[in-house]
């Protein structure tokens, strides 16, 4: 969880839109060393792969040194009181613990971020704004033969009293088999001084939040981190806080860190009842079995796909990037299918802007039921469904009036696995008086109460925290 001591600078970090370098500068920054450096990414056959084998027995993917990551089959069967579920399905099977790490620093009494301008092979536009330090395991221990990441060991050897954020926060459980990565923002004294590249520059959360309204820009392991950010203000601050104008959504955002049991919908303790409860009415038995068995999947034209050509593929990519750790290279990756969605109703209860959250159960998850945004779907895979079997909600942002949106941007799935994969990330507030049916699996929270739950591993999926982290706090 977040110190308190660095908590309430990341607040006033949050607050600041501008910083060492405007935002003109930043976006001319990001395409200046996009046209530095040379990148190319082609498609290739999964079989021609360089490093990379198709096991012949199992039909599994994996790298010759045995690091890095596999493809894997997954059998899935989820026991509920709604019924039965099973599907077999391609799963990521990667188990060790990366780092997604900030280096922090105080530039004019304000906490700045040093972030990078790096380059994935799935990326959109190749180059994102992403962390300080951006690595797996088999990275930093330089599985690959390359360069050892910079910064690295900031993460590895730091004091702990210095860590402003701490966490292990899982990734994509319908992609990924039980991943996690740490999260972890580490503060640098003002008279330490380290050297940068032409490729990092300082700026604040509340710029880095910002700039998310720009498609494919901020990436998804930054988004991951801002999202983990529990504020814990004091209490003059949340009393200024609730005596907010609200006539500005971020008014009301900020207003809505308030964890006062008198203004919200569900109290603290009720919501980890309602969560524990989830948990004991389903049951997920998810089981690695071999590639090549799984059902209604199949080898074809060089990729993997589903005979319905719905949900994801797997593919290969040839990859040249001059200013990574290693120049060139080969590796599967993961291509969903385009115009998925990931959504969040707001509403207005009790003078306090209140968020309505999910308990989601995936296959891929630790603890079986993660908070998740209030849709997380691509309505594509739902067209031929009947209505009583869409997800809930998703009537609600296929025709959403203009004036309700408060949040409305393509972002990313990080291009390390996932091939130009974006979603529409949108926040949408309902007009105070509608009233709307609420399932068992879905509460109303405020931000203080997202953000206490998101102290905690395995609590809040990477959905929620990467749309948490739009929720900005700049007028």
């Amino acid at each position: 969880m977040a110190s308190k001591k660095f908590a309430n600078e990341l607040y006033i970090s949050a607050l600041h839109g501008e910083g060492l370098l405007s935002e003109t500068e930043i976006l001319a920054w990001i395409k200046e060393r996009s046209d530095a450096n040379q990148y190319k990414v082609d498609l290739m056959d999964l079989n021609n792969l360089k490093g990379w084998s198709i096991d012949k027995n199992t039909g599994n993917i994996e790298h010759s040194t045995g690091k890095f990551f596999q493809i894997e089959g997954l059998d899935v069967q989820i026991n509920s009181i709604d019924g039965v579920k099973v599907w077999q399905q391609p799963i990521v099977n990667q188990p060790e613990i990366g780092v997604l790490g900030f280096i922090a620093k105080r530039f004019n009494g304000v906490l700045n971020l040093l972030v990078q301008a790096k380059m994935e092979p799935g990326n959109i536009n190749y180059i994102q704004i992403s962390p300080t330090v951006q690595a797996t395991r088999s990275n930093y221990t330089q599985a690959h033969g390359g360069k050892r990441p910079r910064f690295i060991d900031f993460f590895l050897k730091q004091d702990a009293e210095n860590f402003l954020l701490d966490q292990l926060q899982s990734e994509q459980a319908s992609r990924y088999l039980r991943k996690r990565n740490r999260n972890v923002i580490v503060f640098l004294p003002e008279d330490a001084e380290i050297e940068i590249t032409e490729d990092y520059l300082w700026m604040t959360v509340g710029q880095l939040q910002r700039l998310m309204r720009y498609p494919n820009l901020v990436h998804l392991d930054c988004r991951s981190i801002i999202g983990s950010i529990a504020y814990n203000l004091e209490k003059s601050q949340l009393l200024a806080a609730l005596h907010l104008c609200s006539d500005s959504f971020s008014s009301r955002v900020e207003a809505s860190l308030c964890t006062n049991e008198v203004v919200v919908e569900f109290s603290n303790q009720s919501l980890l009842s309602w969560l524990t409860s989830i948990k004991c009415k389903n049951e997920v038995r998810a089981s690695l079995i071999p590639l090549g068995n799984i059902r209604d999947w199949s080898y074809e034209s060089g990729e993997i796909r589903h005979k319905s050509s719905k949900f994801f593929s797997v593919i290969g990519v040839d990859v040249l990037a001059s200013n990574r750790e290693v120049a060139c290279w080969s590796q599967p990756l993961v291509c969903p299918a385009d115009g998925a969605i990931i959504g969040m109703i707001s509403q207005m209860k009790s003078g306090v802007l209140h968020f309505l959250v999910q308990g989601r159960v995936e296959a891929g998850l630790m603890d079986i039921v993660e908070l998740a945004p209030t849709l997380q779907c691509n309505p594509a895979n739902y067209l031929e469904v009947k209505p009583s079997n869409q997800p809930e909600f998703l009537d609600i942002f296929s025709s959403i009036p203009p004036h309700q949106i408060r949040f409305d941007s393509m972002l990313s799935d990080e291009g390390g696995r996932f091939y130009r994969s974006q979603q529409r990330h949108v926040v949408i507030e309902l007009d105070e008086g509608r009233s709307i049916f609420l399932p068992d699996n879905f509460r109303w929270m405020t931000l203080g109460q997202i953000q206490y739950f998101v102290q905690f591993s395995n609590c809040v999926n990477i959905e929620l925290r990467s749309i948490l982290s739009s929720l900005t706090l700049v007028k």
